[in-house]
């Protein structure tokens, strides 16, 4: 397996939280210090060593998304030293969905930041569900009935007792 650097061991961890990122966010985040063309190279090693997993996407600003590949989820197991979950993939209008949604969250973080030290907690919509009870009348009957619901916003984030739920 290819040797990884902090930067990309960070990546991994963030793209466990996010799901899917854009090779622009990547370049963007951490290898701004090279030119895009490395950077796509660097990510198809990484691939290469099933590190990440390219992934289509049909949208003309993210053509492509990378995501956690099989050996990518064991290193992060290793990093937050418990089991983690794998998440359906996602497809259609939702994968360029979220990644719009994560380039909200990678304009908000500041400079030079570790997904442990963010000033405010981000839960996308695979990990955020709010569950609540509706009373709904029935007009014929005048009768009401609880109707169980969920809100899944597109993310939340968190910061001094306030939260944000992203739409």
């Amino acid at each position: 397996m290819r040797v990884l650097n902090e930067h990309e061991i960070e990546m991994m961890k963030v793209l466990f939280h996010l799901r899917y990122l854009g090779t622009g966010q990547i370049h963007r985040q951490w290898y701004k210090d090279r030119n895009l063309e490395n950077c796509q190279t660097r990510l198809g090693r990484l691939a290469e060593s099933k590190l990440l997993k390219r992934v289509r996407v049909e949208h003309k600003r993210w053509p492509y998304a990378w995501k956690l590949g099989v050996e990518g989820f064991k290193v992060v197991a290793e990093q937050v030293g418990e089991q983690i979950v794998r998440y359906r993939p996602l497809t259609g209008i939702f994968l360029p969905h979220l990644i719009e949604t994560n380039d909200v969250f990678l304009r908000l973080a500041p400079v030079d930041w570790r997904w442990n030290t963010l000033p405010f907690s981000w839960h996308g919509s695979h990990r955020m569900q709010l569950e609540f009870t509706e009373i709904v009348r029935d007009n014929g009957t005048g009768t009401t009935k609880e109707c169980k619901r969920v809100i899944r916003p597109d993310a939340v984030m968190a910061s001094n007792g306030l939260r944000v739920f992203l739409e």
